[in-house]
């Protein structure tokens, strides 16, 4: 097809390539998608929060919040928050390993910021970038129906609200969890893992002593209502489970 509407899509992909919008498909009910369902634009505002926007139907499509989803509970979006080398990949992928059959994704941003070239020489813009494609996805799977799992130390809260964000926006719940661990036993572990990693380590460096990285880490969670602390034990994951459990859209 062509003319107007091939015009219009343009127009409108070329809009949102500036604005950083993310496109995300509507999923599918029963097997058929309708040729002009309503579209909603994910879109990056100023302070990097998302919002819903009109968008053009058709092949530029959004998420619809209010559109059945493939699976048979809501989504959610969880994140696994603690220190570095706490064990928060490992339990990420054993909880969406416990749930294959519902298509969870394990969603590592330190392992997509290792992909964009040069991210040791400008690794905080490789990291923004990063942030940005986890969004993109996060975005996507939420709206399939499905859950996502991002395992990933953050000190600051700018990119948890980013986070609950995309999930609001679609529709789907967010639990953030904060996987405790002693500092002196993740400092070990940290060590360890880039040791054995060599060079294809996607970490990065540790910036300061673990101890004060955990004190500054502590006073950052405690102002945020909400945070599930979980102690990295043979109990985790069911402890996981929980949190999730609750945090699920009825």
């Amino acid at each position: 097809m062509g003319g107007r509407g091939d015009a219009r899509h343009a127009a409108a992909d070329h809009r949102c390539r500036r604005r950083r919008c993310v496109h995300v498909k509507p999923p599918r009910s029963g097997g058929v998608r309708a040729s002009n369902p309503p579209a909603t634009v994910l879109h990056h505002g100023p302070d990097g929060k998302l919002s819903r926007r009109p968008g053009v139907p058709g092949r530029v499509a959004g998420i619809r919040p209010d559109a059945p989803h493939d699976g048979p509970m809501p989504p959610v979006l969880v994140l696994i928050n603690g220190l570095p080398a706490s064990g928060k990949s490992t339990l990420g992928r054993q909880w969406c390993a416990r749930h294959a059959s519902q298509l969870p994704l394990c969603l590592d941003i330190d392992v997509i910021r290792s992909m964009v070239a040069g991210w040791r020489e400008a690794s905080f813009e490789a990291g923004s970038a990063a942030r940005d494609i986890a969004l993109a996805a996060i975005a996507t799977h939420l709206g399939s129906g499905r859950d996502v799992v991002v395992p990933q130390f953050l000190g600051r809260p700018d990119f948890v609200e980013r986070l609950r964000g995309v999930a609001d926006a679609v529709g789907a719940g967010f639990v953030e969890v904060v996987l405790t661990i002693d500092p002196a036993l993740a400092a070990q572990r940290f060590t360890a893992r880039a040791r054995d990693a060599g060079a294809d380590e996607p970490w990065g460096r540790l910036t300061g002593d673990m101890t004060d990285t955990a004190a500054r880490f502590d006073a950052v969670v405690a102002r945020r209502p909400g945070v599930v602390r979980i102690a990295a034990n043979a109990r985790q994951l069911d402890e996981l489970e929980q949190a999730v459990d609750r945090s699920r859209p009825s």
